[in-house]
């Protein structure tokens, strides 16, 4: 019961460390919130990418399948793909392809379908 507790404030502390450190990494078009709709650029949490905010930093992503930090990146055209190390999914190696233009960004994770997202405001 306890480890829970401290798991939780853990996680806590890793989320907002990303959401309030500077970017270096990550591409300057990618950082920040994204949601597919205003609902979800207002959650902190959920359980799809539909209902969960998209966040990117210069060095983790975090969304509704994972909070992870940034491994290897590279750039193809507008295309950012990533190497994210999901801490709950025991470190193991995520694919993430984000590509941003202007206000909108089709983000995949894990090679799944991609899902087009609006920077949230």
């Amino acid at each position: 019961m306890m480890r829970a507790g401290v798991e939780g404030c853990a996680w806590a502390l890793v989320v907002l460390t990303m959401v309030l450190s500077p970017a270096r990494a990550a591409e300057d078009d990618t950082r920040g919130r994204w949601g597919a709709s205003e609902a979800a650029c207002s959650s902190w949490s959920g359980s799809t990418a539909a209902d969960t905010a998209l966040m990117v930093t210069s060095y983790a992503v975090v969304w509704y399948d994972g909070f992870c930090r940034i491994g290897r990146m590279y750039k193809t055209g507008k295309a950012v793909h990533m190497e994210a190390h999901c801490w709950n999914q025991g470190d193991r190696a995520t694919p993430v392809t984000l590509e941003a233009s202007g206000n909108r960004m089709k983000a995949s994770w894990n090679r799944g379908p991609a899902t087009l997202l609006k920077r949230c405001s």
